[in-house]
């Protein structure tokens, strides 16, 4: 019986050694996870599910071209193929500026604009499975979705579960029209469209196009569209015979839309959050349906009442179709960052203002979270505490409480004077893998570093 009960013992210290031992969990030396890079940038993650999690970026190699790579890391930190990532071969030239769908069946789509010819570029598109064998190998590069005739300015991608593909991008042509197309992919690297599907086209300028898996294989498209001193935020969807739909308003602002974020909950509904930049500097946030149909009111609902300037919203789903959102207050001529809970009908949940990531002196910016299976919510950002710049981060409950040390713990204490594109992810067990870049005198890399969940609060 003492023998099995320190089998036991010793399997619950060995466990999580052997499912995350690839991580350093000390932040004064994360581990490198890309093992070359030149000049990273770009950088983004997408979680797999309880597989890991994908890394597309932007990263010169030798002769000065940049180009596209990607990788997928299981949650110990072991990469699919080898450390350097794998490289979109394409017309070797410039590529630039990945757009990356989610998962989706442990795939993921993303696009890319490349130089085919001396001033001529095209919007491309590929997919890669956890393995990263691409899917589509018949030309370079990928799928050549469009050749602009005009100035591509946005593009998006979404993925279905058919493995098809839908890609949207703005376009400005003929000095003043701008306009906003889709085109579709399927699983076979063909598409479906020979010419795009034009889903509004004007001589008012748009923005913060995003492109979102919809009912029957189709596609949802958000935009914001800038018609002289206001905002309109549209929708339309597009379906799999490329019939679009007229363009509703979901929100009318006085003023500009400085940002609007999207994230589609597991119920099919997308959730939106945008601030606003004019006379009225505020937060906003509506829910509609698949289909784009309004649950929160006209115009949606101002998200944030804290005193003083809110701004910089993002946002994540945690369980149940709870949303919670974080926002950056601005009082007093200190940064704080601040998160609420709101649920399906928009309540917010954690008091009238939120929860803090406590009281600290100094900046706290870019701020990244993720949802757990149980409500809690894991928290990181850049922070300037003692003028140089570091990563911290925190966990709260479902209740909104603090569960680590009250300002935080530290995810990089490097003394690197450079850090950025911080990313975050849940490890789909108990706990959080958070993946940054940081530039020195010796050179720029892209790091990552895992914390557990549970950790005794001081």
């Amino acid at each position: 019986m003492k023998l099995i009960l320190k089998l036991v013992f010793l399997g619950a210290i060995l466990l999580p050694l052997n499912l995350f031992g690839q991580w350093n969990p000390d932040p004064n030396s994360p581990k490198q996870i890309v093992s070359a890079s030149v000049s990273p940038q770009e950088i983004v993650l997408v979680r797999n599910g309880s597989e890991g999690f994908f890394l597309v970026w932007e990263d010169k190699v030798p002769g000065g071209r940049d180009r596209i790579l990607l990788n997928h890391y299981d949650m110990r930190g072991v990469v699919a193929r080898n450390a350097n990532g794998v490289e979109i071969e394409g017309y070797f030239r410039s590529q630039s500026i990945p757009k990356v769908s989610a998962s989706v069946g442990a795939k993921i789509s993303f696009a890319w604009i490349e130089e085919i010819e001396p001033g001529k570029k095209a919007l491309f598109v590929q997919q890669a499975n956890s393995r990263i064998a691409l899917s589509w190998t018949d030309q370079p590069g990928g799928v050549v979705v469009t050749r602009p005739e005009g100035n591509i300015t946005e593009y998006s991608v979404s993925l279905d579960g058919k493995s098809s593909t839908n890609v949207g991008w703005i376009e400005k042509v003929d000095g003043s029209k701008h306009l906003v197309a889709v085109n579709r992919i399927d699983k076979r690297g063909t598409l479906d469209h020979k010419d795009p599907v034009i889903v509004e086209e004007s001589n008012t300028q748009k923005s913060n196009l995003q492109v979102l898996a919809a009912p029957d294989l189709g596609a949802a498209v958000i935009w914001v569209d800038i018609q002289g001193g206001r905002s309109l935020i549209k929708f339309a969807l597009v379906d799999s015979s490329g019939k679009s739909t007229d363009p509703d308003i979901i929100s009318t602002v006085d003023g500009m839309v400085r940002s609007l974020n999207v994230v589609t909950l597991k119920s099919g509904d997308h959730y939106l959050v945008w601030e606003t930049a004019g006379r009225n500097k505020d937060i906003f946030h509506q829910l509609i349906s698949s289909r784009g149909n309004a649950k929160w009111g006209n115009g949606g609902k101002k998200a944030v009442a804290n005193q003083g300037v809110n701004t910089t919203p993002v946002a994540t789903e945690v369980s149940g179709n709870d949303v919670v959102l974080s926002w950056i207050n601005e009082a007093a001529g200190d940064e704080n960052i601040f998160l609420q809970k709101f649920d399906e009908k928009g309540s917010a949940l954690w008091g009238p203002n939120g929860s803090s990531i406590g009281k600290i002196k100094g900046r706290q910016f870019s701020q990244v979270l993720d949802g757990d299976n149980s409500g809690s919510v894991y928290v990181a950002w850049l922070d300037r505490r003692d003028n140089k710049t570091e990563i911290f981060a925190q966990k709260f409950s479902a209740s909104g409480k603090a569960e680590w040390e009250d300002d935080g713990i530290p995810v990089s204490n490097t003394q690197n004077p450079e850090k950025s594109y911080l990313q975050l992810s849940f490890d789909s067990r108990e706990g959080t893998i958070m993946v940054f870049k940081e530039k020195s005198k010796a050179g720029e890399g892209i790091y990552g570093l895992r914390l557990a969940g549970a950790r005794p609060k001081p």
